[in-house]
C-alpha cells in the first residue's frame, strides 16, 4: 500500500496534498485531540510514581500562652514545704511549665517494596490507555482528512458544474441568437424563437443554482481546512488500492485505529483486573524516620531520634471492597471483549462496503464518460442537420441539454470516486498526509 501521491496537473494550482497537509496541521478538532493525548500520557508517569519512595518533611512551633501547676495540700503532720515546692517542679516540667515554646521537626520516607504487583499493573493499564488514545487520534485525523478530501472534491466538482453551465449558456444564446436571425429573415418560426428563450431562461436559473452551490461548497472547504479554497487541482492522481476485497481486508483488520485502540482499551481492562486481584495480596512497606525537637519538656532542652524498619499489611476483612472492586474490573474486562467483538465486525462491514462502492463507482464514471463522448457526437450532427434543415432548433436544444446533463453526471461521478477511494482508505486505516 502505497502513501497519498498527489500531483498537480498545473504549477499555480493548490493540490489535494497542500490541503490535506493545511487541515492536518491547523483544524481545531484536531489541535483538541491531540491535547487530550498530552493529558492521557500523563496516566504513566503517575502509575510510575507508585515505585517511587514518598518523602515528607514536617516542623513545627508550639507557644504555650498560659500554665499552671498546683501542689496538693499536705495534710501530713510535720510535711516540709521544700518537698512541695520540689513536687512542683517536676510535675510542672512534665505538664510543659519548663518552657513557653516547642520547637519540632523531621523527616520520614516510605518506600514500597510489594504491592501485590498492583503499580506494575497499573503501569501497563497506563501504556494501553495510551495507546488507545493515540488510535483514538488516528481516527480523528482520518476523518477530518476525509472530510477535507470531500470537501475538496465538491470544490473541484462545482466549479466544473459552474463551467458547464457557463458554457451551455452560451451556445443556447447563440442558439437563440440563430433563432432570432432566421425568424427576421422569415425562414424560422415564433415558436423555435420561444423555444430557444425558453432554453436559456432554465440555463440561466441553473447557473445560479450552480454558484450558489460552488459558493457552500468553498464555504465548507474554508471550514475544515482553515482557508478559502484556490485554485484547485482538477483531477488529482489517486493512491493505489488493493487488488482484492481480501487484501483490504487483511490491512484493516491490521491498521483500523478504531480496531485498534479497542484493543488497546481490552489490553487496559486485563491489566485493571490483575491490579484489583493485587488488592488481596499483603504490602510491604520500608521506612525511615528522624525528628528533632526542642524545649519539649523544659527550657533549652533538646532530643533528636531516628529509626528504620519495614512493615507488612495483610489485608483481613475491609467490608468487601476489595472483592466488589475485583467484580467491577472482571466486568469491565468483559465488557471490552464485547467491544472489540463489535469492533471486528464494523470494520470488516466498513470496508466490504466501502470496496463494494468503489467499484461502483469506478463502472459508473466510466460509463459517464462513455454518456459525454457520445453526446458530444450527437450534438454536433444535430448542428449540421439543422444547418441543413433536416432536424429542428427543438431538437439542438435538446441536443444540449442533453449534453450539459451527461457533463454535470460525469463530474458527480468522478467525485464520488474519488471519495469512494478515499473511503476505502479510511477504512482500512491507511487515509494520511
Amino acid at each position: 500500500m502505497t502513501g497519498l501521491a498527489i500531483t498537480p496537473q498545473i504549477a499555480s494550482a493548490q493540490t489535494l496534498q497542500e490541503a490535506l497537509e493545511l487541515t492536518h496541521a491547523t483544524n481545531p478538532s484536531l489541535r483538541a485531540q491531540r491535547a487530550s493525548l498530552e493529558a492521557t500520557s500523563e496516566l504513566l508517569p503517575q502509575a510510575r510514581s507508585g515505585l517511587m519512595p514518598r518523602i515528607n518533611a514536617q516542623a513545627g512551633v508550639t507557644q504555650v500562652l498560659s500554665s499552671s501547676f498546683e501542689a496538693p495540700a499536705q495534710t501530713t503532720a510535720g510535711g516540709s514545704d521544700d518537698v512541695a515546692d520540689a513536687a512542683a517542679q517536676i510535675f510542672g516540667a512534665f505538664a510543659g511549665n519548663g518552657s513557653d515554646q516547642t520547637t519540632t521537626a523531621g523527616i520520614e520516607a516510605t518506600q514500597p517494596l510489594f504491592q501485590g504487583f498492583r503499580n506494575i499493573n497499573n503501569i501497563r493499564e497506563a501504556r494501553s490507555r495510551i495507546s488507545a488514545a493515540e488510535a483514538n487520534l488516528r481516527a480523528t485525523e482520518q476523518q477530518i482528512l476525509l472530510e477535507a478530501a470531500a470537501a475538496y472534491f465538491a470544490v473541484v466538482t462545482n466549479e466544473q458544474s459552474v463551467r458547464a453551465s457557463e458554457g451551455s449558456l452560451r451556445a443556447l444564446d447563440n442558439q437563440l441568437q440563430a433563432a432570432r436571425a432566421r425568424f427576421d429573415a422569415g425562414q424560422g418560426t415564433k415558436t423555435d424563437t420561444a423555444q430557444a428563450e425558453a432554453r436559456y431562461a432554465s440555463a440561466e436559473a441553473d447557473l445560479i443554482r450552480a454558484r450558489s452551490d460552488l459558493a457552500a461548497a468553498r464555504k465548507q472547504f474554508e471550514s475544515i481546512v482553515g482557508q478559502m479554497p484556490m485554485s484547485l487541482t482538477a483531477e488529482p492522481v489517486m493512491p493505489e488500492l488493493p487488488e482484492s476485497l481480501d487484501e483490504a481486508m487483511a490491512i484493516a483488520r491490521a491498521n483500523n485505529p478504531q480496531l485498534m485502540a479497542a484493543r488497546a482499551q481490552l489490553d487496559a481492562a486485563r491489566h485493571n483486573l490483575k491490579a484489583a486481584r493485587g488488592l488481596l495480596a499483603p504490602t510491604v512497606t520500608a521506612n525511615a524516620r528522624y525528628q528533632y525537637a526542642e524545649g519539649q519538656f523544659i527550657d533549652g532542652d533538646t532530643s533528636e531520634n531516628s529509626s528504620v524498619g519495614a512493615q507488612i499489611n495483610i489485608p483481613l476483612f475491609n467490608g468487601g471492597q476489595n472483592y466488589s472492586a475485583i467484580r467491577q474490573a472482571r466486568a469491565s474486562e468483559k465488557a471490552e471483549r464485547f467491544t472489540l467483538d463489535a469492533a471486528r465486525r464494523a470494520v470488516d462491514e466498513q470496508t466490504q462496503v466501502a470496496w463494494e462502492r468503489v467499484i461502483s463507482a469506478r463502472a459508473a464514471l466510466k460509463a459517464s464518460e462513455q454518456t459525454v463522448t457520445a453526446n458530444e457526437v450527437a450534438l454536433r450532427g444535430l448542428e449540421l442537420e439543422n444547418r441543413v434543415g433536416q432536424r429542428t432548433t427543438l431538437d439542438v436544444l435538446n441536443g444540449e441539454q442533453e449534453l450539459l446533463a451527461a457533463r454535470l453526471g460525469r463530474f458527480q461521478a468522478q467525485e464520488r470516486y474519488q471519495l469512494a477511494v478515499f473511503s476505502l482508505l479510511q477504512a482500512m486505516g491507511v487515509l494520511n498526509i
